[in-house]
């Protein structure tokens, strides 16, 4: 029975101590600290603010200007390594200012109040990096056409097209797989007079490439697309080879 008290207490001081340092962690490590030279010349602390998890928040009040709030907190900042990125004045008797630093944005908000006292609110936080956006996958076709012997994979659109007299060059987009795509065309293009020359498939991309008389030769890249999720693009190359 004393071994199991002994136990429980032995679990509860750990616990205990899992928390204080967990606390510890997030107020004097990995909490944003909002740090400047010095607090300028007649303005107070009043409060620090609760913002968010990943934000901290201070709040002081002077009775200087808006604009003289601005300037004497930025260049306080800016001593420390903090950089100046914009000014911005809304509207009358508001102003911020935004400064940036190691990985944290900081804004600085100085408001007036009808008693003649200017509030000056810091808030601080790690920069969110803003996941990259996917284009659009096209609908339509770009200006051009397809070769007359050599068809398209049902469904898939033209999202380039070159041509000049030596050769032309197009390219789909479809959302069918590479290997599906690739034995569409290695029936469809004997079938109308190409001869296949060689043929490489495999699970990501696929080369294709073909002969015909007083066409010349015809080379059609698969490859699973870059630019847009679960979708193939299809590049189809025609190279003259009459001199």
């Amino acid at each position: 029975m004393r071994n199991l008290k002994i136990n429980r207490q032995i679990i509860l001081i750990v616990i205990a101590v899992l928390i204080l340092a967990s606390v510890f962690f997030y107020f004097f490590i990995s909490k944003p600290k909002i740090e400047l030279g010095s607090v300028p010349s007649g303005w107070g602390k009043v409060k620090d603010l609760k913002v968010e998890r990943d934000a901290l928040g201070i709040q002081y009040k002077g009775t200087g200007t808006i604009e003289e709030a601005i300037s004497a907190f930025k260049a306080e900042m800016t001593k420390v390594g903090w950089t100046h990125l914009r000014d911005e004045i809304p509207e009358e008797g508001f102003s911020f200012s935004v400064l940036r630093k190691d990985g944290y944005e900081a804004t600085v908000f100085a408001v007036r109040t009808e008693e003649g006292v200017t509030t000056v609110t810091i808030v601080a936080g790690k920069l969110r990096e803003e996941p990259a956006k996917k284009p659009e996958v096209p609908k339509e076709d770009v200006e051009g056409e397809d070769m007359t012997d050599v068809h398209r994979y049902q469904g898939a659109v033209i999202i380039s097209y070159e041509s000049s007299p030596r050769s032309t060059s197009i390219e789909y987009l479809t959302s069918e797989n590479v290997s599906t795509v690739a034995d569409f065309y290695a029936t469809q293009l004997p079938a109308n007079g190409w001869t296949l020359e060689g043929m490489m498939i495999e699970e990501q991309k696929a080369e294709i490439t073909a002969t015909k008389t007083k066409r010349g030769l015809l080379t059609i890249s698969i490859e699973t697309s870059k630019d847009y999720d679960d979708y193939t693009n299809v590049e189809v190359v025609l190279t003259s080879l009459e001199i």
